[in-house]
This record gives structure tokens, C-alpha cells and sequence, in this order.
């Protein structure tokens, strides 16, 4: 089911609840229809911020995994650790921690100078 449709079955219970006068009930839903409002504002920004990010990250493991771009593998890291910005908070946290200490590794450092090397950079 959809959002919309979800609030707009939550607005309905609202209109037809019996229990609730009808001032109060006028001001209830008033403030649902700010919030949704506001809610549509707020979510379309940042789901486009979060699939950004989450195409960021996924790039980042990528370079990795080839040993290319360690810029890019250590911003994608410590992106992946800001919560609510990586797709999934948890696994963001875990995956980035562990990217970072595979960055600090001597023999991916070497495995980076190489494939740098090799490319002629």
C-alpha cells in the first residue's frame, strides 16, 4: 500500500471518530495535513540524496575491490557511516569501519601504488 493511502486512511479514522468533538477533530486534521505537507517536501530531496549516496558507496566498493581511486574509496567509507545518508544505517556502519581498516592495510596500500604504477599514472 502507498503512502498516500495509508494518510489518507489515517485521515479518514479521524473524520469518522465519534469520540472526538468536532473542534478538536478539525484541529487534528489541520495539523495531519501540515504534516503531510511537510512530509512530501522533505522525502522526494531526501530520497534522491540517499540513492546519491548509496550510488557513491557502491562506487566506492567497486574502486576497491580493482584497488583504483583510494580517494574515492575512503570518501565512500566514510560516507557509508553517516547514519540515515547510506541506504542502511547498521550495515553502513559495520561495511565502512571495515573499508577503512582494509584502506590502512600496508599490502593494499602496496596493491594501490602498484595498479597505479602499472596504469602509468
Amino acid at each position: 500500500m502507498k503512502f498516500n493511502e495509508l494518510w489518507d486512511q489515517e485521515l479518514k479514522k479521524i473524520e469518522d471518530d465519534p469520540k472526538i468533538p468536532a473542534g478538536q477533530k478539525q484541529e487534528q486534521l489541520d495539523l495531519m495535513k501540515k504534516i503531510g505537507e511537510i512530509l512530501e517536501i522533505i522525502l522526494i530531496p531526501q530520497a534522491i540524496v540517499v540513492g546519491l549516496m548509496s550510488l557513491l558507496i557502491l562506487l566506492a566498493g567497486v574502486n576497491l575491490l580493482n584497488l583504483t581511486s583510494p580517494g574515492l574509496v575512503k570518501t565512500g567509507a566514510i560516507v557509508s557511516l553517516i547514519p540515515c545518508i547510506s541506504g542502511c544505517c547498521f550495515l553502513g556502519l559495520i561495511f565502512g569501519i571495515w573499508a577503512l581498516v582494509v584502506m590502512g592495510n600496508p599490502q593494499v596500500k602496496a596493491g594501490f601504488k602498484a595498479v597505479r604504477r602499472q596504469r602509468g599514472y
